[in-house]
């Protein structure tokens, strides 16, 4: 039996790597769970309520791409 596949990059990254990486821990899903976020990248998995801004439990596409780019609730943009 493998290891955790291991998407994480941390949340930062140049220009469309982010829909690359949120496809790697959503697996074609249109959110990731915090268990998804657990298993697959410890950097949102840290980082997972300030950017599950809706507070709903999943991070959706935007919400993961608004944290890389810091404008998730809580962090002002550079």
């Amino acid at each position: 039996m493998r290891g955790p596949r291991t998407a994480d990059r941390g949340l930062s990254g140049a220009g469309g790597a982010s829909g690359a990486r949120f496809n790697a821990i959503a697996h074609g899903r249109h959110s990731i769970t915090r268990a998804q976020a657990k298993h697959y990248s410890p950097t949102l998995s840290r980082h997972f309520r300030r950017c599950d801004v809706l507070r709903d439990g999943r991070v959706t596409r935007t919400e993961f791409k608004d944290c890389r780019g810091g404008r998730a609730r809580g962090r002002r943009a550079p």
